[in-house]
Formats: structure tokens, sequence, C-alpha cells
């Protein structure tokens, strides 16, 4: 027997698209890349050793393409392409002072921090309570320019739990409960699966031990 699964009224996905049309999501990501831009690769660093006939590390092919193994925030392995090659972000160099105070971005930021707020509950538009259900969100997952798959972040992530609050919010429940399914972190090790390691963003695996 199927489980029953609820489905939005006509009144509540009018409420969404209404609400939706007036209140645009505030963290909404953007991005400054164009189609255009994805031109025909013309070289690429293969990740593959001839001489060995191997797969080289990261290690063997920085050195291999002189490049700077400590510059390098992240790595990904890609191999589904006709060439296998390692697709690399390394860290953002700033030259020159920028005249930025960070003493005064601390003291900001600590100030937002400390603020409180009195929650002001507004007349509820239906005498029910709602139910919100998260699953699969694979917080800490990296995957980008893979062919067959949309890029995915923790930004990407956030904007998508922001749009759905927002969207449970303009239905005006009475209360409103969140149900957190599985799959709520993609790895704590990387291990997991055989090739999980290489959709991770190396920059949370320490926060999320």
């Amino acid at each position: 027997m199927s489980e029953f699964r609820k489905r939005l009224t006509a009144e509540e996905n009018n409420l969404i698209i209404e609400h939706r049309s007036k209140n645009p999501v505030r963290n909404k990501v953007s991005s400054n890349t164009s189609t255009k831009d994805y031109g025909a690769v013309k070289v690429v660093m293969t990740a593959w050793n001839k001489q060995s006939e191997s797969m080289m590390g990261i290690d063997e092919y920085c050195k291999f393409y002189n490049l700077e193994r400590e510059d390098i925030t992240s790595w990904k392995l890609v191999s589904h392409t006709g060439v296998p090659f390692y697709n690399i972000v390394f860290k953002e160099k700033l030259n020159g002072d920028l005249g930025i105070d960070l003493d005064h971005i601390r003291s900001v930021l600590n100030a937002e921090f400390k603020r409180s707020y009195t929650y002001i509950k507004k007349p509820s538009k239906m005498q029910k309570e709602g139910v919100l259900k998260w699953a699969d969100l694979h917080f800490g997952a990296h995957i980008e320019n893979l062919v067959l798959s949309d890029d995915y972040n923790k930004d990407i992530l956030l904007d998508g739990l922001l749009s759905s609050v927002e969207d449970m919010n303009a239905l005006g429940f009475t209360k409103s409960h969140i149900h957190i399914n599985g799959d709520l972190i993609e790895s704590f090790s990387g291990l997991n699966h055989i090739n999980s390691w290489m959709s991770m963003d190396k920059n949370l695996v320490g926060q999320m031990r």
C-alpha cells in the first residue's frame, strides 16, 4: 500500500505564488558566469600518467605541472570526461592595502550577534497546523561543473532552505512543524562510499566531525 502524500491545495499554491512575487528570497545565490564563458577547452592538463599507466595523486599532479600545492583550497578529480583532470580551486590572493578595518568589522559582528528581539505573533490565515519536510540536504556536498548534474553547495542549500521557510510562513498556519528526514550530512569522513570524498566541500570537513 503506497504512502499517502498530501499535496498543496489550489488556495495554498496561490498564496505561495503571491508571496514569492512580493518577497524575493534575501539570500538568493547569484552567478557572474554565462553559458558563453564555457567555450571549448583546447588544452587539458591530464591526470593520467602515461609512463606509470596510473592516475596521478594531487601532489604528483601539482609537481608535474608546477602548481603551488599550498595555494590550493579544494580539488576534485574529474574522471567522467574523455581526459581525466583535476578541478582545482586556488586561494584568492589580494595585493596591496584594501583599507579594511578588521577590528571594526569584528565589533560590528559581535554587536549584531548579541541583539535580542521580541517575537510578534501575526494572525493566522489558516486555522490549522502545517508540516514542512526537509530531506536529502547533503550539507557539505560540493558539486560543480558536471555534465548531467546541477551545481550544489552550502550556499545553494541555504537558498533552498530559506525559500521553503518563506513559502511556509506565507501560508499562515497556526503552528508550523519541521520534519528533517534522511541524508542531512553528505559525509563525516568521506569514506561511506568509494567516491564520497570527491563530492565534499574540503573547507567543511573539519567542521562536520
